[in-house]
């Protein structure tokens, strides 16, 4: 075999198992449009029957509540962490970092040759990764 034929082999299985996780995916988002047009209708009808749950084919089938908070448009995360800490509630709040930017600032700080402080070092380290893409 050839070195040429030695990587050819995984490319080509490589580029067939990309395109049946692309069918794969295409299948998946059919079926969840799906269930998301069909589960107001079962919710609907529960709610109308007073249904609390249904047996069938090995599955239950049941409404389950949950409540929801989010800042309301217009009003950002900072300005409700501000008013929660104003109001007395910080136990609900908490300090934390940007993940992207921060990636984004190591990765700039690489580039253009310069020191990542020693004092952040103690805390972070980075990896650089390099993956394989099959592109159609």
């Amino acid at each position: 075999m050839t070195p040429n034929e030695q990587v050819n082999g995984p490319i080509d299985e490589l580029i067939a198992a990309t395109e049946h996780k692309r069918d794969l995916e295409a299948k998946l988002a059919e079926v969840k449009k799906f269930i998301e047009d069909v589960e107001p209708i079962v919710r609907e009808k529960f709610l109308q029957e007073g249904t609390k749950s249904i047996n069938k084919n090995d599955n239950t089938v049941y409404l389950r509540r949950m409540f929801k908070v989010k800042h309301k448009d217009g009003v950002s995360r900072p300005d409700v962490t501000n008013a929660l800490v104003e109001l007395g509630y910080d136990e609900l709040t908490k300090f934390d970092y940007d993940y992207r930017r921060l990636c984004a600032t190591i990765k700039e700080m690489i580039e253009n040759d310069e020191e990542v402080p020693t004092e952040l070092q103690e805390y972070i380290e980075w990896k650089e990764e390099i993956k394989v893409i099959v592109r159609k």
